[in-house]
């Protein structure tokens, strides 16, 4: 069963249109680019040098994630050494290198699994020394 249109012929009343005006359309702009985008440089001009990442910050901060989750000071101690290294480069390359804040969360990371490491150890030594002898057999 279908339902008659009740406005035959697509004719709505006019509070209908009213009801629900129809803003107009934004006209689009023309594009605008930064000044200098998109052209080479001039005859003459290299390139500008890409800043390269420095290794040694890498590898401070893989030593300071794995040295969190499995290793302790074992790889916690080299990460912050690796990652002073790396800040040192990174400072004397002039801008030629990048990879600063992983050397700092390598630093972080190394000093914080190293130090969890002496706090468990610390912690081992007192439970050892106030726990009962309990191999000891007196008859």
């Amino acid at each position: 069963m279908t339902l008659p249109d009740p406005y035959p012929g697509g004719q709505y009343p006019a509070q209908a249109a009213a009801a629900f005006p129809v803003p107009p359309m934004p006209q689009p702009q023309p594009a605008q680019f930064a000044p200098g985008a998109g052209q080479h440089p001039q005859q003459g001009q290299p390139y500008p040098a890409a800043q390269r990442n420095n290794t040694m910050a890498l590898t401070s901060l893989v030593l300071g994630i794995v040295g969190m989750l499995c290793c302790g000071a074992v790889l916690g101690i080299p990460a912050v050494i690796t990652g002073v290294m790396a800040k040192r480069q990174i400072a004397d390359s002039g801008g030629a290198q990048s990879g600063d804040g992983q050397a700092l969360w390598g630093i972080i990371l190394g000093a914080v699994s190293s130090a969890f490491t002496v706090l468990a150890f610390i912690i081992w030594v007192v439970v050892l020394a106030n726990s009962p002898d309990t191999y000891s057999y007196s008859y």
